[in-house]
């Protein structure tokens, strides 16, 4: 991967992730950029998607931080893998926030209600 698409990447995770400078997606994603794994409620555009779940992810999950371990080029396509850790406090995708890992489990659905 090019130093240039690793200082891209790191700037999505640290400026619009991390401090929600949204701004930021426009100036390293490129407009017709193609998401292979898009969220449930896509808009059909990488940029805007990106933004929404940014959004999303940050009124969910409060002191959060994201960070990528491994990136992945191979041609023009460019993957990386990160990892986040947060505070559940609000909904997430329709799942209201848990505070205890035996409710979240639950509401994920392996462990059968109390």
């Amino acid at each position: 991967m090019s130093d240039a698409n690793k200082a891209h990447r790191r700037r999505i995770y640290d400026e619009v992730f991390n401090e929600g400078k949204l701004d930021v997606v426009d100036e390293v994603i490129a407009a017709d950029a193609v998401d292979h794994s898009p969220p449930p409620d896509s808009t059909g555009d990488a940029r805007e998607d990106l933004k929404d779940f940014t959004r999303l992810m940050r009124s969910s999950f409060r002191r959060r931080s994201l960070h990528g371990p491994a990136d992945d080029r191979r041609g023009d396509r460019v993957a990386a893998y990160c990892a986040c850790e947060g505070t559940d406090e609000g909904n997430f995708m329709g799942i209201p926030a848990t505070l205890d890992l035996a409710g979240l489990i639950q509401q994920l659905g392996p462990a059968p209600s109390a």
